[in-house]
C-alpha cells in the first residue's frame, strides 16, 4: 500500500491471474492476442480515449462525442410503435465539467460482459441475441444503410451491460428494451479497427467481466470504465 500526498486513503493495488483476449490485425488477417493477469490500483478510473482526428477510428470518435452532447438528437428517436425514447449516455469521463452542480455531479461508468457471453436474459434469451436482434431491427433505418463500405456503430458499447437491446426490464412477463442507445452508420474500416482497440483496452486495464465492488476511493465494480473524447489526432507512440 502506498499512502496518497494528503494522506486522506492509501492506494491499494489489487492483482488478478485472468486471461483477456482480444483480436488485432495482423498482414491483413484477424487473429486473437491476450494479457494473462495484471494490477491496477483501485480507486483509480479505467478510461478509454479516443481522437476525433484518428485517422483510423476518428468517425467513431466522432459519434460518440455527438452522442455525448447531443443525446436527443441520436438514432433512434422512437420505437417501432412510435414511442419516443429517453436518452441518458453513461460513460462519458468528461460529463461533470460543464455540469452547474460540478461539485455533486457523479460520472456513471459503462460496465463490461463476459466475452461471447451466454448468459439469459429474465425471459430465457441470450442477451447477445438481444443485442443483434435490436440492432438489426433499428440500424435498418439509418441514413447510409445502404452504402457498402459503412457499418452500424452503436454506443453503446456492444460489450456492455448497457447496449442496445441488453439494457431493459422485464414488464408484464415481457423483456422491454429501453433502447437507451446512438446508432450511426460510419466507415467498415473505422467501427472494425475501433472494436479491436476497445477489446486492446480492456486486457492491459484489466476490466474484467465482473460485477464485484473493488474497493478503494470510488469502490467501482470491476468491470466499469468510461470513454473520453478527444480533438485532433492521436499521440505518436514513443519509440
Amino acid at each position: 500500500m502506498v499512502p496518497t500526498i494528503n494522506g486522506d486513503l492509501p492506494f491499494v493495488a489489487r492483482c488478478d491471474s485472468e486471461r483477456i483476449s482480444y483480436r488485432v490485425r495482423v498482414n491483413d488477417r484477424t487473429t486473437w492476442r491476450g494479457n494473462t493477469g495484471g494490477c491496477r490500483f483501485l480507486g483509480v478510473d479505467r478510461v478509454y480515449t479516443m481522437y476525433t482526428g484518428d485517422p483510423h477510428r476518428g468517425e467513431v470518435a466522432q459519434h460518440i462525442r455527438f452522442a455525448f452532447q447531443n443525446p436527443r438528437d441520436t438514432d433512434p428517436k422512437v420505437t417501432k410503435e412510435g414511442a419516443p425514447i429517453t436518452k441518458n449516455f453513461p460513460g462519458n469521463y468528461d460529463g461533470c465539467l460543464n455540469s452547474p452542480d460540478a461539485a455533486h455531479c457523479r460520472k456513471v461508468p459503462l460496465t463490461k460482459r463476459a466475452n461471447r457471453d451466454r448468459v439469459p436474459a429474465p425471459d430465457g434469451a441470450l442477451y447477445n441475441s438481444k443485442n443483434s436482434n435490436n440492432l438489426d431491427k433499428y440500424c435498418k433505418d439509418l441514413p447510409g444503410r445502404d452504402d457498402p463500405n459503412k457499418q452500424c456503430d452503436e454506443y453503446l458499447f456492444a460489450s456492455t451491460w448497457q447496449a442496445i437491446g441488453v439494457d431493459g426490464k422485464m414488464e408484464n412477463n415481457v423483456w422491454v428494451p429501453s433502447l437507451n442507445a446512438s446508432l450511426r452508420m460510419v466507415s467498415t474500416d473505422h467501427n472494425q479497427a475501433a472494436g479491436r482497440d476497445l477489446g486492446a483496452f480492456y486486457a492491459p486495464y484489466r476490466v474484467l467481466p465482473n460485477a464485484t465492488l473493488e474497493g478503494g476511493l470510488q469502490n467501482r465494480p470491476g468491470n466499469a470504465f468510461f470513454v473520453r473524447i478527444k480533438d485532433g489526432a492521436p499521440p505518436t507512440p514513443s519509440s
